[in-house]
């Protein structure tokens, strides 16, 4: 009888950090962005292999750390993980602790990371309902007046997801009228005029991320005319 196979030992950090470096040096991305990259795969990695080994029952990934997967240096950086899974907190806390421990491939298991942030128990649904959930909580957040201070970058966020194509402006619609009753600080559609102050880092963040437009007054044009189209998707407009 052949013996067990042993688990993957895990490779020295240094001969990451050298990959690391090499492919910085070769194609040019920032060498601390690809060290971030290459953890939040390690820890999809883990949610993937908990997924399928059923400890807990799917899970997604949401704001930033989502456009970047998908977009890769065309998103902006981020150094946080919005993990979605059922369940409420005390459940959600246990399960992703109990998948931390599987580790993956040839990165050992840890505790749980600082950057993981958890989001509401809400459902996983199809990519359409994620997608324009994501874009839902990012309109809130950058036109609430409880927090749009500083959330310049979501106006880019969200008229960076059009670019995907195929985007479902009634299924946005209903996610954004959800997010914006359940969090009950304004109304929806927003009425929402982008402070002077967001105008130079608009401009910043778009020529940063290669974006087509970077004057701000038409970016803040087309932020206006996306929260239109959302509203009146009911109609067919």
């Amino acid at each position: 009888m052949s013996e067990p196979s042993k688990p993957p030992r895990p490779r020295p950090p240094e001969r990451l950090e050298k990959a690391l470096a090499r492919v910085a040096r070769d194609q040019g991305p920032d060498r601390e962005r690809l060290r971030t990259w290459v953890s939040f795969l390690a820890l999809c990695g883990v949610l993937e292999r908990a997924t399928a080994d059923g400890l807990f029952d799917g899970c997604y990934l949401k704001g930033g750390v989502a456009m970047e997967l998908r977009f890769a240096q065309r998103a902006r950086a981020t150094k946080d993980l919005d993990v979605g899974l059922k369940g409420d907190r005390a459940a959600r806390l246990r399960e992703f602790g109990q998948a931390l421990r599987l580790g993956f491939d040839r990165f050992p298991s840890g505790a749980n990371p600082p950057f993981a942030r958890w989001t509401s128990p809400t459902p996983c649904g199809s990519k359409v309902a994620i997608q324009c959930r994501t874009e839902a909580q990012k309109l809130h957040a950058c036109t609430s007046p409880n927090t749009a201070a500083g959330r310049a970058r979501d106006v880019l966020d969200i008229l960076l997801i059009e670019t995907l194509g195929q985007f479902d402006y009634a299924a946005a619609r209903k996610a954004a009228r959800r997010v914006f009753r359940e969090r009950s600080t304004h109304d929806f559609p927003p009425v929402f005029p982008v402070p002077p102050v967001w105008r130079p880092e608009l401009e910043a963040l778009a020529a940063d991320l290669g974006f087509p437009i970077t004057d701000a007054a038409e970016i803040e044009r087309m932020f206006r005319e996306r929260i239109r189209r959302i509203a009146a998707a009911k109609s067919g407009v």
